[in-house]
């Protein structure tokens, strides 16, 4: 996993693309990182157990709508709006610690968090605009 820029996961229903940071900060744990790094790195993974769980219901709403299949629907709507509410906190901890290693001058790392927090937020848009439209056709 380490040796590419970016991998790809195969998760049950979709696909996750992960940059070489986003990989590190996944398969190390580091005892004798700095408290800051440790909790960057807690963060990115957060933040693509989010993404993994946001793009699967996202999919899985298709499927569900698609088979007619109400209560799991209802059900998979509950639990996307918990992964968007948990999504909008770690977006907003990205955003600081991105910040925090500009202040730093610490530009790489300052550009790694923002660029996970990115596709934190474009996920949760989407996820978002997809409950919307679900939900208008559950109205009809």
């Amino acid at each position: 996993l380490r040796d590419v820029p970016i991998k790809v996961l195969q998760l049950k229903r979709s696909q996750l693309t992960l940059a070489s940071w986003e990989v590190e900060a996944l398969l190390t744990e580091n005892d004798t990182a700095s408290l800051g790094i440790k909790k960057q790195d807690a963060l990115i993974r957060r933040a693509i157990a989010l993404l993994a769980e946001m793009q699967e219901v996202g999919v899985s709403f298709r499927e569900l709508y698609s088979a007619g299949n109400t209560k799991e629907l209802e059900e998979a709507l509950i639990k996307a709006n918990y992964f968007l509410e948990q999504a909008k906190t770690v977006a907003t901890e990205l955003e600081i610690q991105s910040h925090y290693e500009r202040d730093r001058e610490q530009y790489p790392k300052a550009q790694n968090l923002a660029a996970t927090r990115q596709k934190l937020i474009s996920t949760h848009q989407l996820l978002s605009s997809i409950i919307s439209w679900l939900k208008r056709e559950m109205d009809k």
